[in-house]
Protein backbone atom coordinates (compact mmCIF):
# COMPACT_ATOMS: atom_id res chain seq x y z
CA UNK A 1 0.00 0.00 0.00
CA UNK A 2 0.91 3.24 -0.76
CA UNK A 3 1.72 4.88 2.86
CA UNK A 4 0.64 8.68 1.20
CA UNK A 5 -2.73 7.38 0.68
CA UNK A 6 -2.74 4.43 3.37
CA UNK A 7 -4.88 6.40 5.92
CA UNK A 8 -7.52 8.10 3.10
CA UNK A 9 -10.94 6.28 4.08
CA UNK A 10 -12.94 4.12 1.51
CA UNK A 11 -16.38 4.25 0.90
CA UNK A 12 -17.47 1.28 -1.56
CA UNK A 13 -20.45 2.60 -3.61
CA UNK A 14 -21.54 -0.19 -5.32
CA UNK A 15 -24.49 -2.04 -7.09
CA UNK A 16 -23.82 -5.30 -5.41
CA UNK A 17 -25.71 -5.46 -2.13
CA UNK A 18 -25.62 -9.37 -0.83
CA UNK A 19 -23.88 -9.86 2.44
CA UNK A 20 -20.89 -11.38 1.50
CA UNK A 21 -19.85 -8.66 -1.04
CA UNK A 22 -20.28 -6.08 2.05
CA UNK A 23 -18.00 -8.19 4.05
CA UNK A 24 -15.83 -8.82 1.07
CA UNK A 25 -15.99 -4.69 1.35
CA UNK A 26 -14.70 -4.15 4.54
CA UNK A 27 -12.47 -7.10 4.37
CA UNK A 28 -10.77 -5.08 1.61
CA UNK A 29 -10.51 -1.97 3.88
CA UNK A 30 -13.61 0.17 3.60
CA UNK A 31 -15.10 2.51 5.88
CA UNK A 32 -18.15 2.25 5.22
CA UNK A 33 -20.07 0.00 2.21
CA UNK A 34 -23.22 1.84 0.35
CA UNK A 35 -25.41 -0.05 -2.30
CA UNK A 36 -28.15 1.19 -4.51
CA UNK A 37 -30.59 2.19 -4.18
CA UNK A 38 -28.15 5.29 -3.81
CA UNK A 39 -29.31 8.62 -1.84
CA UNK A 40 -27.22 11.32 -2.49
CA UNK A 41 -27.74 13.04 1.08
CA UNK A 42 -27.10 9.66 2.53
CA UNK A 43 -24.17 9.46 1.03
CA UNK A 44 -22.51 12.98 1.84
CA UNK A 45 -23.57 12.25 5.46
CA UNK A 46 -21.50 9.30 5.68
CA UNK A 47 -18.96 10.98 3.60
CA UNK A 48 -18.71 13.91 6.19
CA UNK A 49 -19.31 11.63 9.40
CA UNK A 50 -16.22 9.84 8.42
CA UNK A 51 -13.98 12.44 7.47
CA UNK A 52 -14.77 13.65 10.29
CA UNK A 53 -13.91 10.55 12.36
CA UNK A 54 -11.15 10.41 10.70
CA UNK A 55 -9.87 13.73 11.20
CA UNK A 56 -10.94 13.02 15.07
CA UNK A 57 -8.58 9.86 15.15
CA UNK A 58 -5.52 12.14 13.55
CA UNK A 59 -5.84 14.75 16.02
CA UNK A 60 -6.04 11.30 18.94
CA UNK A 61 -3.54 9.62 17.58
CA UNK A 62 -1.03 12.75 17.30
CA UNK A 63 -1.87 13.56 20.73
CA UNK A 64 -1.49 10.01 21.90
CA UNK A 65 2.56 10.15 20.01
CA UNK A 66 3.03 13.64 22.12
CA UNK A 67 1.64 12.28 25.29
CA UNK A 68 3.81 9.23 24.34
CA UNK A 69 6.89 11.14 23.77
CA UNK A 70 5.96 13.00 26.95
CA UNK A 71 5.85 10.01 28.71
CA UNK A 72 9.24 8.92 27.75
CA UNK A 73 10.82 11.68 28.43
CA UNK A 74 9.33 11.30 32.09
CA UNK A 75 10.46 7.84 31.93
CA UNK A 76 13.70 8.77 31.20
CA UNK A 77 13.59 11.71 34.08
CA UNK A 78 12.61 9.34 36.11
CA UNK A 79 15.33 6.39 35.39
CA UNK A 80 18.20 9.59 35.19
CA UNK A 81 16.71 10.56 38.87
CA UNK A 82 16.78 7.31 40.26
CA UNK A 83 20.49 6.43 39.21
CA UNK A 84 21.47 9.66 40.68
CA UNK A 85 19.94 8.95 43.42
CA UNK A 86 21.46 5.80 44.01
CA UNK A 87 24.76 7.36 43.41
CA UNK A 88 24.22 9.59 46.17
CA UNK A 89 22.83 6.85 48.45
CA UNK A 90 26.12 5.25 47.93
CA UNK A 91 28.31 8.04 48.16
CA UNK A 92 26.32 8.92 51.53
CA UNK A 93 27.06 5.04 52.93
CA UNK A 94 30.07 5.10 51.77
CA UNK A 95 30.74 8.69 53.68
CA UNK A 96 29.09 7.07 56.44
CA UNK A 97 30.98 3.72 56.37
CA UNK A 98 34.08 6.40 56.15
CA UNK A 99 32.70 8.33 59.11
CA UNK A 100 32.40 5.22 60.88
CA UNK A 101 36.25 3.53 60.24
CA UNK A 102 37.61 7.35 61.53
CA UNK A 103 35.64 7.57 64.41
CA UNK A 104 36.44 4.09 65.50
CA UNK A 105 39.95 5.03 64.71
CA UNK A 106 40.02 8.33 66.69
CA UNK A 107 38.68 6.48 69.37
CA UNK A 108 41.24 3.88 69.67
CA UNK A 109 43.91 6.37 69.19
CA UNK A 110 42.19 8.10 72.12
CA UNK A 111 41.93 4.95 74.27
CA UNK A 112 45.75 4.55 73.77
CA UNK A 113 46.68 8.23 74.70
CA UNK A 114 44.83 7.73 77.75
CA UNK A 115 46.47 4.59 78.55
CA UNK A 116 49.81 6.26 77.64
CA UNK A 117 48.94 9.69 80.32
CA UNK A 118 48.16 7.00 82.66
CA UNK A 119 51.60 5.27 82.52
CA UNK A 120 52.75 8.58 82.54
CA UNK A 121 51.21 9.46 85.62
CA UNK A 122 51.41 6.63 87.22
CA UNK A 123 55.40 6.14 86.76
CA UNK A 124 56.27 9.36 87.07
CA UNK A 125 53.86 11.51 89.15
CA UNK A 126 52.61 8.73 91.13
CA UNK A 127 56.82 7.45 91.96
CA UNK A 128 57.16 11.09 93.41
CA UNK A 129 54.67 11.48 95.28
CA UNK A 130 55.47 7.91 97.29
CA UNK A 131 58.87 9.33 97.42
CA UNK A 132 57.76 12.23 98.57
CA UNK A 133 55.42 10.15 100.97
CA UNK A 134 58.42 8.35 102.41
CA UNK A 135 60.39 11.07 103.31
CA UNK A 136 57.49 13.34 105.12
CA UNK A 137 57.07 10.66 107.14
CA UNK A 138 60.47 10.30 107.73
CA UNK A 139 60.85 13.42 108.47
CA UNK A 140 58.11 13.14 110.97
CA UNK A 141 59.82 10.38 112.83
CA UNK A 142 63.38 12.57 112.85
CA UNK A 143 61.43 15.86 114.58
CA UNK A 144 61.60 15.88 118.35
CA UNK A 145 58.15 15.72 120.31
CA UNK A 146 58.77 19.38 121.92
CA UNK A 147 58.51 20.66 118.02
CA UNK A 148 54.77 19.91 117.86
CA UNK A 149 53.85 22.83 115.66
CA UNK A 150 56.54 21.31 112.91
CA UNK A 151 55.29 17.90 113.61
CA UNK A 152 51.83 18.86 113.02
CA UNK A 153 52.66 20.82 110.03
CA UNK A 154 54.49 17.68 108.53
CA UNK A 155 51.90 15.15 109.75
CA UNK A 156 49.20 17.58 107.51
CA UNK A 157 51.84 17.12 104.45
CA UNK A 158 51.27 13.66 104.79
CA UNK A 159 48.03 13.36 104.94
CA UNK A 160 48.08 15.75 101.34
CA UNK A 161 50.37 13.22 100.28
CA UNK A 162 48.17 10.33 101.31
CA UNK A 163 45.45 12.36 99.27
CA UNK A 164 46.77 13.07 95.90
CA UNK A 165 47.83 9.74 95.99
CA UNK A 166 44.36 8.84 96.05
CA UNK A 167 43.48 10.95 93.78
CA UNK A 168 46.71 9.79 91.55
CA UNK A 169 45.03 6.65 91.48
CA UNK A 170 41.65 7.44 91.48
CA UNK A 171 42.72 9.58 87.83
CA UNK A 172 44.89 6.67 86.49
CA UNK A 173 42.35 4.10 87.14
CA UNK A 174 39.35 6.51 85.04
CA UNK A 175 41.68 7.03 82.57
CA UNK A 176 42.53 2.47 81.87
CA UNK A 177 41.57 0.29 84.29
CA UNK A 178 44.74 -1.84 85.04
CA UNK A 179 41.94 -4.78 85.66
CA UNK A 180 40.61 -4.39 82.37
CA UNK A 181 43.81 -5.38 80.51
CA UNK A 182 45.11 -7.97 83.10
CA UNK A 183 41.09 -9.83 84.02
CA UNK A 184 39.35 -9.10 81.26
CA UNK A 185 35.67 -6.99 80.55
CA UNK A 186 33.93 -8.92 82.88
CA UNK A 187 36.06 -8.35 85.98
CA UNK A 188 36.69 -4.74 85.36
CA UNK A 189 32.59 -4.32 85.27
CA UNK A 190 32.18 -6.17 89.03
CA UNK A 191 35.15 -3.37 89.26
CA UNK A 192 33.24 -0.49 88.01
CA UNK A 193 29.89 -1.53 89.57
CA UNK A 194 31.26 -2.06 93.27
CA UNK A 195 33.02 1.27 93.04
CA UNK A 196 30.15 3.01 91.99
CA UNK A 197 28.24 1.82 94.72
CA UNK A 198 31.09 2.64 97.37
CA UNK A 199 31.27 5.68 95.50
CA UNK A 200 27.66 7.00 95.35
CA UNK A 201 25.60 5.21 98.02
CA UNK A 202 23.35 3.73 94.89
CA UNK A 203 22.40 0.07 96.03
CA UNK A 204 23.70 -2.22 92.77
CA UNK A 205 23.33 -5.93 91.46
CA UNK A 206 24.99 -7.50 89.22
CA UNK A 207 24.10 -10.63 86.56
CA UNK A 208 27.38 -11.67 84.99
CA UNK A 209 27.06 -15.53 85.38
CA UNK A 210 26.18 -16.18 81.52
CA UNK A 211 29.46 -14.57 80.41
CA UNK A 212 30.78 -17.37 78.37
CA UNK A 213 31.76 -14.58 75.27
CA UNK A 214 35.16 -13.37 75.78
CA UNK A 215 35.35 -10.05 73.56
CA UNK A 216 38.74 -8.95 72.00
CA UNK A 217 40.48 -5.77 73.35
CA UNK A 218 38.98 -3.10 71.41
CA UNK A 219 35.48 -4.91 71.99
CA UNK A 220 35.93 -4.90 75.55
CA UNK A 221 36.85 -0.97 76.07
CA UNK A 222 34.04 -0.17 74.18
CA UNK A 223 31.76 -1.89 76.15
CA UNK A 224 33.41 -0.99 79.11
CA UNK A 225 33.25 2.79 78.68
CA UNK A 226 29.64 2.32 77.46
CA UNK A 227 28.72 1.38 80.86
CA UNK A 228 30.94 3.82 81.95
CA UNK A 229 29.03 6.47 80.59
CA UNK A 230 25.49 4.88 81.44
CA UNK A 231 27.02 4.90 85.50
CA UNK A 232 28.05 8.51 84.67
CA UNK A 233 25.08 9.35 83.65
CA UNK A 234 22.97 7.55 86.27
CA UNK A 235 24.73 10.00 89.03
CA UNK A 236 23.92 13.10 87.37
CA UNK A 237 20.50 12.40 86.15
CA UNK A 238 18.58 9.66 87.07
CA UNK A 239 18.08 10.53 90.54
CA UNK A 240 18.59 6.64 91.70
CA UNK A 241 18.43 4.93 94.36
CA UNK A 242 19.42 0.69 92.71
CA UNK A 243 20.86 -0.14 89.24
CA UNK A 244 21.33 -3.45 88.13
CA UNK A 245 23.95 -4.24 85.66
CA UNK A 246 23.66 -7.57 83.92
CA UNK A 247 24.70 -10.11 80.64
CA UNK A 248 23.36 -12.79 78.38
CA UNK A 249 24.78 -14.66 75.76
CA UNK A 250 22.41 -16.50 73.52
CA UNK A 251 22.46 -17.35 69.59
CA UNK A 252 25.72 -15.90 69.50
CA UNK A 253 24.28 -12.76 70.55
CA UNK A 254 25.56 -10.84 73.67
CA UNK A 255 23.18 -8.63 75.42
CA UNK A 256 24.30 -6.28 78.37
CA UNK A 257 21.90 -3.94 80.29
CA UNK A 258 21.85 -1.15 82.74
CA UNK A 259 18.76 -0.37 84.18
CA UNK A 260 17.97 1.97 87.12
CA UNK A 261 15.18 2.86 89.38
CA UNK A 262 14.93 6.60 88.74
CA UNK A 263 12.86 9.46 87.51
CA UNK A 264 13.17 7.89 83.99
CA UNK A 265 13.53 10.09 80.54
CA UNK A 266 11.56 13.39 79.29
CA UNK A 267 9.06 13.05 76.97
CA UNK A 268 11.30 15.45 74.24
CA UNK A 269 13.75 12.53 74.77
CA UNK A 270 15.41 10.94 71.71
CA UNK A 271 17.58 8.26 71.23
CA UNK A 272 19.96 10.57 68.89
CA UNK A 273 20.61 12.98 71.64
CA UNK A 274 22.60 15.99 71.33
CA UNK A 275 24.57 14.66 74.18
CA UNK A 276 27.83 14.00 73.61
CA UNK A 277 28.01 11.15 75.95
CA UNK A 278 24.94 9.47 74.43
CA UNK A 279 26.14 10.32 71.02
CA UNK A 280 29.62 8.37 72.12
CA UNK A 281 28.04 5.31 73.33
CA UNK A 282 25.96 4.80 69.85
CA UNK A 283 28.96 5.36 67.93
CA UNK A 284 31.32 3.04 69.96
CA UNK A 285 28.22 -0.01 69.73
CA UNK A 286 27.63 0.92 66.13
CA UNK A 287 31.21 0.37 65.11
CA UNK A 288 30.98 -2.81 66.54
CA UNK A 289 28.47 -3.84 64.57
CA UNK A 290 26.00 -3.49 67.68
CA UNK A 291 23.03 -1.85 68.51
CA UNK A 292 21.98 0.21 71.93
CA UNK A 293 18.63 1.06 72.77
CA UNK A 294 17.57 3.28 75.50
CA UNK A 295 13.91 3.07 77.02
CA UNK A 296 12.64 5.56 80.32
CA UNK A 297 9.11 5.72 82.09
CA UNK A 298 8.58 8.77 83.88
CA UNK A 299 9.55 8.13 87.36
CA UNK A 300 9.95 4.49 86.84
CA UNK A 301 13.09 4.67 85.74
CA UNK A 302 15.73 3.99 82.09
CA UNK A 303 16.79 0.74 80.51
CA UNK A 304 20.01 0.69 78.53
CA UNK A 305 20.27 -2.10 76.31
CA UNK A 306 23.14 -3.04 74.26
CA UNK A 307 23.64 -5.95 71.68
CA UNK A 308 26.35 -7.07 70.09
CA UNK A 309 26.78 -9.98 67.13
CA UNK A 310 29.82 -12.22 68.18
Amino acid sequence: ANPETANIPIIFVTGMGQVRDEALGFKLGAVDYISKPISIPTVRARVSTHLALHSQNRKLEFQYQIKNLELIGKNAQLVQEIKEREKLENSLRESGESLRKLTDHLQSVREEEKADIAREIHDELGGTLTALKFDTAWLAKKLPSTEQTLLDKVNDMVRLVDASVATIRRIVTELRPTILDDLGLWAAIEWQVNEFSKRTGIKSSLNLKNNQYQPSQHQAISLFRVIQESLTNIVRHAAATQIEVGCSYDNNVVRLWIKDNGIGLPGNFTSRSTSHGIRGMYERIESLGGTINIEGVMDKGTTITIKLPT
